[in-house]
């Protein structure tokens, strides 16, 4: 999704970088340490029920007809009680 060249890819990496930023923030992300090829590399980790909001809002167009700032707000969003 995000790993093409186009406007839409940037669109969703500069919406992921804003959840991470703006989640950090709002002290929903958390930050752990994972080891690669032997070498301890710091992750941050967002909730995963923004990672399926992230999914819908690109199943359903959402990069192609809302602000970036928008999509953030409403990921950030408490989930709706069901």
């Amino acid at each position: 999704m995000i790993a093409r060249d186009d406007e839409r890819s940037l669109a969703i990496s500069r919406v992921v970088c804003r959840l991470v930023k703006d989640g950090h923030e709002l002290g929903e992300v958390r930050s752990d340490v994972v080891v690669v090829d032997g070498v301890e590399r710091k992750v941050t980790i967002m909730p995963e029920h923004w990672v399926d909001r992230l999914v819908l809002a690109a199943e359903r167009g959402a990069f192609e007809r809302m602000p970036e700032d928008r999509i953030v707000e409403r990921l950030l969003s408490p989930p709706v009680p069901a």
